[in-house]
């Protein structure tokens, strides 16, 4: 009788767990710094959080989750993470001949208010990080752009002015709109040599709103590129010219862009208020 009444209350404990679970399928997310890894599915309960990660990487090579990784949600509370499930964080995990892998990482219960959150393994250069995962919405936020900021849509009989050839000071600034804090500390900036090919970056440093500008001179008009998590942008620069460039971070707007199951992978066209405009990335 005793073992009976034991695996009844086992049934109602795992049914009391289950029905305070919300299990959120393929989250959208605004913009990551990889595509080795994807949460595939949030576990919500009043004893944790689990994120489901789908792993993507070189067969019989590791990648390791740092042990001191955490979510941060959208009302600034952090969450250290507790353990995995299938892989030991701050350990070397060796990917499977498929190349392709499943765990789990254990975060403690979120607060109720939370609407989003950030998984990352912190700022060091290489951390894994995947922001603005949503808890509550399919939806991604709306982007706003800045009121003196251009959509150039592709028009291929368009053609581009003259190039000037002169020695000068160019200036490029802009603003990244899906900008989170410590997303990125100084963004590389590189120019097209036509002898050489790209040269070696210079250096902008982003400000916590994701603005920033570089000037430095130049000898006549040069395509240049700007390299950003998950995108980048193209331009060209000009002697005595301010390049305003305008760009998201790598959007992802639904499911079966947003998987690495489907290798499918868009990125938003940059925007600019320049004389010679902004190219999308093919």
């Amino acid at each position: 009788m005793k073992q009976v009444l034991s695996l009844i209350t086992c049934l109602l404990l795992c049914c009391t767990v289950q029905a305070k679970s919300k299990i959120i399928e393929e989250p959208p997310f605004c913009v990551r710094n990889t595509t080795s890894i994807e949460v595939s599915k949030v576990v919500l309960s009043d004893t944790a959080t689990v994120l489901h990660i789908y792993a993507k990487y070189r067969p019989k090579y590791w990648i390791r989750i740092a042990s001191g990784s955490y979510l941060k949600d959208n009302n600034g509370e952090t969450y250290l993470l507790r353990s995995g499930i299938g892989i030991t964080p701050g350990k070397e995990f060796w990917m499977p001949e498929s190349g392709e892998a499943e765990f789990q990482l254990v975060f403690p219960p979120l607060s109720g208010k939370a609407t989003s959150i950030d998984f990352t393994e912190g700022e060091d250069e290489g951390s894994f990080s995947i922001w603005g995962i949503q808890l509550k919405s399919k939806e991604l936020p709306k982007l706003v752009l800045p009121q003196e900021a251009v959509v150039h849509p592709t028009d291929k009989s368009a053609t581009l002015p003259e190039p000037v050839v002169r020695y000068g000071n160019a200036i490029v600034k802009g603003k990244l709109l899906d900008f989170y804090p410590g997303m990125l500390k100084e963004l590389s900036l590189y120019l097209s040599d036509p002898v050489k090919g790209y040269e070696d970056p210079m250096k902008a440093a982003v400000n916590q709103d994701g603005s920033f500008s570089i000037t430095f001179p130049v000898m006549g008009t040069r395509p240049a590129s700007a390299i950003l998590p998950g995108s980048n942008m193209r331009f060209f620069v000009e002697p005595g010219q301010t390049s305003e460039v305008t760009s998201t971070c790598g959007k992802f707007r639904d499911n079966s862009q947003n998987s690495l199951r489907t290798r499918s992978h868009m990125e938003k066209s940059p925007t600019s208020t320049a004389r010679w405009q902004a190219y999308p990335q093919s």
